[in-house]
């Protein structure tokens, strides 16, 4: 028990040094991690038409404890609340794939990747193997706002397991922006990463995972999707050089009638590196800044950032003053379509956030913010859920033709 305690305490301090931001709602993701549920705290008479549409996630669950609770965050924590989404989504990415995506072949062999550094993979278009593990790239798309890469994980190795549990590899996939030295020599994995030519770090604000719905799937060939942001706005000038790296680990794969499933620290693969040339598209931003009040609420759709791919509403407002902090805005589910659930709302600057659309915008078009989410400000309030405030707050607005 000291030594599991030593560890939380180490990967707390390493969640705080990576700068895990205020901002960041973390009770969705405890609720549904632990009960299965999506939490909802909502006061009566604050009903909409619109309806939020917001990530479901598949439930795994913790004991029903303190520890159990703290562990249900920590784990939030370090996956990225926001970060993960349902397989479907990146089933179709890669079924249909992405408009100005590059198509990565799948030429076996050439190159090897090794723990810690990494070796630096072949030309786009190879797979990396090391350790039983291979890494392929399937897909890369960039535009000026956003690059989202496509790559599955395959494990070589027949009935791997933890201590007798069927275990399965999973990608590591959690922002590496900005880690300090002490995060750099804590027990916390390496993360993913994306850089370009010019040695800018990335910050990945969105993707999914796939996982084994059963022992049968252990050695299935498993789709992932990373969504990464740029610190300022990629220049659409043809091709720029990219590198990206990922680590894979260990995990105990759910069982039928179990509420938990192990896993291994010492199991890290990786990191496997890619370098890639990829053509930049356009991302134009339509300027909008329109405002709209409801349940004395003000709220500003700043801009909508148009990319191909991503479309992205900027939404502003001044939260509540109440007992709740970390107010999330959420659009309307006509706003928001299922294809985009690889995304969750991140925060963009002071009381502003980016939502992702369901398609770009052209012509006569309106957005739809239907839902405000808050946190309770005291930690042990948390059992009660956030707080909803619904709208709708609905902006109109005339856009370029794409």
């Amino acid at each position: 028990m000291a030594s599991q305690r030593k560890r939380l305490e180490k990967a707390l301090r390493g969640c705080a040094e990576a700068g895990v931001p205020d901002t960041m709602d973390l009770w969705p993701a405890v609720k549904e991690r632990t009960t299965g549920e999506r939490a909802s705290a909502e006061p009566a008479g604050q009903g909409g038409n619109a309806e939020p549409h917001r990530r479901n996630r598949v439930p795994q669950f913790v004991p029903n404890t303190p520890l159990g609770w703290v562990l249900a965050a920590v784990s939030v924590l370090i996956v990225g609340v926001g970060i993960y989404a349902a397989a479907e989504p990146v089933r179709e990415l890669f079924r249909q794939g992405l408009p100005g995506t590059v198509e990565i072949g799948t030429k076996k062999g050439g190159g090897t990747a090794s723990h810690g550094e990494g070796t630096s993979g072949p030309q786009a278009g190879q797979t990396l193997v090391a350790d039983d593990v291979k890494v392929t790239l399937n897909r890369v798309y960039a535009d000026a706002q956003f690059v989202m890469i496509g790559y599955t994980i395959e494990d070589l190795k027949e009935d791997r397991n933890i201590g007798g549990h069927p275990s399965e590899l999973t990608p590591i996939q959690i922002d590496d922006t900005d880690r300090t030295p002490e995060v750099e020599t804590s027990d916390l994995p390496p993360r993913v990463n994306l850089t370009d030519g010019s040695g800018q770090d990335f910050d990945l604000v969105g993707g999914s995972t796939s996982h084994s719905q059963g022992v049968e799937e252990q050695q299935t060939p498993k789709e992932h999707l990373a969504v990464f942001a740029p610190s300022e706005r990629l220049k659409a000038e043809g091709e720029q050089r990219f590198r990206f790296k990922i680590a894979v680990e260990e995990t105990g794969i759910f069982l039928p009638g179990k509420n938990s499933a192990p896993t291994n620290p010492d199991s890290k693969v990786g990191p496997f590196a890619f370098d890639l040339e990829v053509p930049v598209r356009p991302a134009p931003v339509v300027q909008v800044d329109e405002e709209d009040t409801a349940e004395g609420i003000s709220v500003t759709l700043d801009r909508v950032v148009n990319s191909p791919e991503l479309p992205q509403a900027w939404i502003c407002f001044e939260p509540p003053d109440d007992d709740y902090r970390d107010w999330t805005p959420w659009l309307a589910a006509q706003d928001s379509g299922p294809e985009n659930e690889a995304m969750s709302p991140f925060q963009v600057g002071d009381g502003c956030w980016s939502l992702t659309l369901a398609g770009p915008v052209e012509g006569r078009s309106s957005i739809t913010v239907a839902a405000l989410d808050g946190f309770p400000r005291d930690p042990s309030d948390m059992r009660e859920g956030p707080k909803t405030v619904r709208g709708p707050w609905t902006f109109e607005f005339e856009a370029p033709a794409r």
